[in-house]
């Protein structure tokens, strides 16, 4: 399973965080700060988010490059994954899941 949204950053935070929900709580799990010349996401600018569902964790990347290797918190990844949530300062055009 993968899932692909494309949209375009409205202002930038030099900073990722990936997330888990467990029973019903959403908690941080990693936080990727970057410097300016290095995030991956530019004010004003398109991107494209690509999150690839594999046996042993979830593959993410942005604009085809890879910013985590996150780990299932879960031992049925394929059916205990229920939601997911995208937030941040961002416009979303499409979102593909396959």
């Amino acid at each position: 399973m993968y899932i692909l949204i494309v949209g375009r950053v409205v202002t930038t935070h030099l900073q990722i965080l990936l997330n888990r929900r467990i029973n019903g709580e959403w908690k941080v799990v990693e936080v990727r700060e970057y410097r300016p010349q290095y995030y991956p996401l530019r004010r004003g600018q398109g991107f494209e988010l690509f999150i690839a569902n594999v046996a042993t964790r979830l593959e993410i990347y942005v604009n085809d490059h890879l910013i985590s290797l996150f780990g299932h918190g879960s031992p049925h990844p394929d059916k205990d994954y229920v939601c997911m949530a995208v937030s941040g300062d961002i416009n979303i055009f499409a979102i593909d899941v396959e």
